[in-house]
């Protein structure tokens, strides 16, 4: 079972409730991912609400942390096969829109909609790269 959570979304109480759930039931199935760019709805994450260390926190509630860049598939690969013997979660560091660089770091594409105008330079950018 794979459950993937934004950064601004370990600010919420009903994932901690999860954290500390699934060790304590002796779920050995479950991986979640956490996509950590540091950008949500309303800023950069670790400015709105202060949630480091977060790999200790996990750790804390009896969950295996693997850290992984998450643009990279050898490293998530390997964060993926590593070995647990309870719930796992990976933290995939990533860069919110990398690779396109006019949306690379940038909170206004949290909520902006792309037109296919804007959707085509950001393939060609991707795809050139």
């Amino acid at each position: 079972v794979y459950c993937l959570i934004g950064d601004g979304e370990t600010q919420e109480g009903s994932i901690w409730e999860g954290a500390l759930f699934a060790p304590t039931l002796g779920i050995d199935n479950f991986t979640a991912v956490i996509d950590y760019n540091n950008l949500q709805g309303y800023g950069r994450a670790r400015e709105l609400c202060h949630f480091e260390p977060l790999r200790a926190k996990w750790e804390s509630f009896g969950w295996k942390v693997v850290e992984a860049n998450g643009h990279d598939f050898r490293s998530l690969d390997a964060a993926f096969r590593a070995p647990s013997c309870g719930p796992k979660v990976i933290i995939a560091r990533t860069i919110k829109g990398k690779g396109v660089s006019f949306m690379e770091d940038k909170l206004i594409w949290h909520y902006y909609v792309v037109s296919d105008e804007i959707k085509n330079k950001a393939l060609r950018e991707l795809i050139c790269a």
